[in-house]
């Protein structure tokens, strides 16, 4: 399976893949083919913003790596589970 196929589906469902299998692709960040690397950073750049306690601190990045494991907890819903806005937000912007 590809890893752009891999990383749409993460994009759907970022609980798909656990710690270990996350960085057993994360690691193909190294590999001599363009496309393999850059499909690999991608993966990397996804879970940055959705689930950063998953990656290892090396593919966290610098300013994740000064975070709490409470801070990045907070923007990972569980399985299922949908974010349900109150209010519209930006809306004392209009």
């Amino acid at each position: 399976m590809g890893i752009n196929a891999l990383r749409e589906m993460c994009v759907r469902a970022p609980l798909m893949l656990d710690e270990f299998h996350l960085n057993f692709v994360a690691d193909f960040k190294k590999y001599r083919n363009k496309n393999v690397s850059a499909s690999a950073k991608s993966l990397i750049n996804l879970y940055r913003d959705l689930h950063p306690k998953l990656l290892n601190k090396h593919h966290r990045g610098r300013v994740l790596k000064e975070l709490d494991d409470d801070e990045m907890d907070n923007n990972i819903n569980a399985y299922g589970e949908e974010k349900v806005h109150a209010r519209i937000p930006g809306i004392k912007l209009l």
